[in-house]
């Protein structure tokens, strides 16, 4: 039998409903498990008792190679059934199987009552545990969002910026450019016009060569004889 039909089972054998049945034994279980982890007994008179137990840290031995393993500090539980639950398992010949009177009507409508409660208060808590989960998630979501939206915008900004740099860089550079053309325009004009000097310099030196040239024949020529 599985945990599945231990609610079915008892539900079967009680006229509360299935989902009070099944909250029920999840507290017993829980409240059970919480007293032997505290290092408590727990004994239930005539089905059984659980005991916690400590074992302490000691040397393995590895099944397949043999080399020794140490094992870590545990905690474990040992259970020991109870004398009705053994005679129910093992009944006597001539004796009827021990079983349970049944509490009076009130004590059991006070044990409904109790279970009741305490289903509704765990039944609270996982309500008010499942709101807080809701919260944290939409806090950590928010969160996430306004992280995104920063950087989001701090990117865009980042972009911006090296839209800008990249603006200034070819502004600066076709200022160079520009300032290199007209260098060199300004250099090939003064190349131009020292070609041109020098090439009417050789011009202007033949003309004062011919110049004192002239001088000398005008020097050599007979003065004109003076007629009668």
């Amino acid at each position: 039998m599985n945990r599945s039909q231990l609610v079915r089972a008892v539900t079967g054998s009680t006229p509360m409903a299935r989902r009070t049945v099944e909250d029920m034994v999840e507290v017993l279980f829980d409240t059970i498990i919480t007293e032997v982890r505290s290092g408590r007994k727990v004994t239930v008179v005539g089905f059984g008792t659980f005991s916690p137990t400590d074992r302490a840290p000691r040397l393995g031995r590895n099944p397949r190679t043999g080399e020794a393993v140490p094992i870590p500090a545990s905690r474990g539980v040992r259970f020991a059934t109870g004398s009705a639950f053994k005679s129910a398992l093992t009944p006597k010949e001539g004796l009827s199987m021990a079983v349970p009177k049944k509490a009076p009507a009130k004590k059991t409508a006070a044990k409904r009552a109790t279970v009741k409660k305490a289903v509704a208060k765990k039944t609270a808590a996982r309500k008010t545990a499942a709101k807080k989960a809701v919260k944290k998630v939409a806090a950590k979501r928010a969160a996430v969002k306004k992280t995104v939206a920063k950087k989001t915008a701090a990117r865009k900004t980042a972009a911006n910026k090296a839209v800008k740099k990249v603006a200034a860089r070819r502004a600066a550079v076709k200022k160079t450019v520009a300032k290199k053309t007209a260098a060199r325009k300004t250099a090939a004009k003064k190349t131009a016009a020292r070609k041109t000097a020098a090439k009417k310099a050789p011009a202007r030196k033949t003309a004062a060569k011919k110049a004192p040239a002239r001088k000398t024949a005008a020097k050599k020529a007979p003065a004109p004889r003076a007629t009668r």
